[in-house]
């Protein structure tokens, strides 16, 4: 089963995606409105109603995201939001990952 997965950050390199996850689809880029990037101990997404985060957006396998999981330290550093998205004209779920509240900020 293939998910869509909303990157941010260095996540958004091809070359490491494609070490990462080399089946996954580049499916292109858009404006995650509502959130804003911010610098925790590492850098995350949190929800503001004025802000907007440029993100890609992939299609994975789910080898691909238990690797994803492995290398965001999720559930312990990072764990995964959903997030329904209006892509080519349909509603799909996505997921992203956000820093855990236990995480300090720098």
């Amino acid at each position: 089963m293939k998910r869509y997965y909303l990157a941010y950050d260095s996540n958004l390199c091809l070359e490491q995606m494609k070490k990462r996850c080399p089946n996954h689809k580049v499916i292109g880029s858009t404006q995650l409105e509502g959130y804003e990037l911010i610098f925790r101990k590492y850098l995350s997404l949190r929800k503001n109603p004025d802000g907007v985060v440029p993100v890609g957006i992939f299609k994975v396998n789910e080898c691909e995201e238990k690797i994803l999981d492995r290398y965001e330290g999720c559930p312990d550093i990072y764990r995964k939001e959903e997030l329904d998205m209006n892509i080519d004209g349909e509603v799909v779920r996505t997921f992203m990952y956000i820093t855990n509240k236990k995480v300090r900020p720098i």
